[in-house]
């Protein structure tokens, strides 16, 4: 394998916010508690300690206890579970909703990533010991985004009409779906691995959760990967009393306000956008948003209304009816979580950076914010043809018409610029206009309009040129977009779209565990890992 880093900025696939987030300018500075690097993560360290108690710690590890008990064994969880216990024990967490079959590639890319994070600091930081979490956002009730997945060019999609939750919804309708996919999986070894994770994880569980949990675990448990479902009634009875006071004071709201008023008037766009109320009634079946209504002093969701004491006697009673939105889950996974960093996406750390006075407002602590790992990963054979075609990986990062009007110009026998006659034009037109202005002064809006004209033209012979010169390269041409399409599905990261199962099938755990030897978490550089060891450095 070779690889290549290239700044986040080159790819031209990240905001303004994040990559300014990224290079700590003082804009962004007001939105985080700690830089992100190895000395910011040491003062989260010793702070950290002060927020979170030894009672919520021995109810998380009965929880997790709780959530394990009918998973597969394995030697590494259990000891990751006997570590959480000890108040020197920290956590480093990235989130994700269930999706099915493991979703596209940015998923494995985030979990990975958190391993890895936790191995570096295991070694930087001896006193400590940092476990892996995968914080499963199993209440979200978006089907649409986490029904399918993209294989060997088929879209494979699960087809149901119930709602509510995608973490409680039953599997029964998804046999179909499992069969088209483990008839695409082939033969071999690698093969016969994914088969039996998915049979073993999708026909033993009675809802997606528990099946991503299952999934997830025999992919990632040998690596001390932890998974928690934030659906859980223990869970939020310790979330209960923010969620009674966030109901009642609506606090998240206002402090929402306050802090998108300060990113706009620092020209950020705002990721999320906080409502008066930002929790969900929860049923199986539905997620409804709970509104607040000023004039006759209720609450209500769709078919339910409340007085305020009889919401909090509900809260105080079933805290599990009950489902933080955007604005709170950060909050939520805090306050329960002796978590230092959070590791998402771009769109994750934009709303994290709307986050710190929630967070901090209700006393749990605000983490350090790490971009995930981007990853664009080069066959061999796509390899091979760019460098054929003499193309550089990271020049694939620029708009197609660029890279193919650059490649037939620098494949081209002829000159196909006209640059040099442009300035012969412009030096005669001056000389012209200078005569004719001598004469009449009038004259020089008529040499101008002409001059217009000229430039015109050979802008458009210029045009006329290339095209004819781009017929000859047809070929070389249709290679290009073939790679584009190919590397960047729909004109987006491959992590967006493609699934990891074919990358598996090829390599089988040594997929991940080459990401996580090239994996640089806090480098914060785009990666390229080029599958191609004879072939010469690009």
């Amino acid at each position: 394998m070779q690889t290549q880093k290239i700044s986040y900025a080159q790819t031209n696939y990240f905001s303004q916010l994040v990559l300014d987030y990224l290079a700590e300018t003082d804009k962004v500075r007001p939105f985080y508690e700690f830089p992100c690097n190895l000395q910011g993560i040491g003062k989260a360290v010793r702070q950290m300690q002060t927020h979170y108690t030894a009672d919520m710690r021995q109810s998380l590890c009965q929880i997790l206890a709780k959530q394990y008990h009918s998973l597969l064994p394995n030697a590494t969880v259990e000891q990751q579970l006997q570590l959480l216990a000890k108040s020197n024990t920290l956590t480093v967490t990235t989130a994700h909703q269930p999706n099915i079959f493991g979703g596209p590639l940015y998923i494995v890319y985030k979990i990975l990533a958190t391993i890895r994070l936790c191995q570096q600091l295991n070694q930087h930081f001896p006193d400590h010991h940092f476990v892996p979490i995968y914080w499963m956002g199993s209440e979200d009730h978006d089907f649409e985004e986490i029904n399918h997945i993209h294989l060997f060019n088929q879209k494979l999609q699960w087809q149901q009409t119930k709602g509510g939750s995608v973490g409680r919804l039953g599997l029964e309708t998804l046999d179909n779906t499992v069969q088209q996919l483990l008839q695409l999986l082939g033969d071999g070894d690698n093969a016969q691995q994914i088969q039996d994770y998915i049979e073993q994880s999708y026909s033993a569980a009675d809802n997606l959760a528990t099946a991503t949990q299952l999934f997830l675990h025999q992919l990632f448990g040998e690596y001390g990967l932890l998974i928690i479902q934030q659906d859980d009634s223990q869970l939020k009875q310790h979330f209960a009393p923010i969620m009674e006071t966030e109901l009642l004071d609506k606090a998240s709201f206002f402090l929402a306000q306050q802090t998108n008023q300060q990113l706009a008037a620092q020209q950020y766009h705002q990721q999320a956008f906080a409502r008066p109320i930002n929790l969900f009634y929860l049923t199986d079946g539905k997620r409804e948003r709970i509104v607040w209504n000023e004039e006759q002093q209720h609450y209500s969701a769709e078919q339910k209304q409340w007085q305020k004491n009889e919401i909090v006697n509900e809260v105080r009673q079933f805290p599990e009816r009950f489902s933080p939105n955007v604005f709170l889950r950060p909050t939520y996974q805090q306050t329960v979580l002796p978590n230092v960093v959070y590791i998402g996406g771009g769109g994750e750390l934009a709303y994290w950076l709307q986050q710190k006075p929630i967070i901090q407002h209700y006393g749990a602590f605000y983490p350090i914010l790490l971009l995930r790992p981007s990853v664009l990963w080069i066959d061999a054979t796509t390899a091979n043809k760019l460098q054929k075609l003499d193309i550089t990986p990271t020049k694939l990062f620029q708009p197609i018409q660029q890279i193919i009007t650059d490649y037939v110009a620098q494949n081209s026998p002829h000159e196909l610029d006209l640059s040099r006659e442009k300035a012969q034009l412009e030096q005669l037109f001056t000389q012209i206009q200078t005569k004719a202005t001598t004469i009449e002064p009038s004259l020089q809006d008529s040499v101008a309009a002409e001059a217009s004209k000229m430039f015109k033209s050979l802008e458009n012979l210029e045009q006329k040129l290339r095209r004819a010169e781009k017929r000859k390269h047809d070929t070389a041409i249709e290679q290009i977009q073939h790679i584009q399409q190919k590397l960047f599905p729909n004109n987006s990261l491959q992590e967006r779209h493609d699934n990891f199962i074919p990358f598996y099938l090829k390599y089988g755990k040594d997929f991940f565990d080459t990401l996580l030897q090239y994996f640089e978490p806090l480098e914060k550089q785009f990666l390229l890992v080029i599958d191609g060891s004879k072939l010469p450095n690009y």
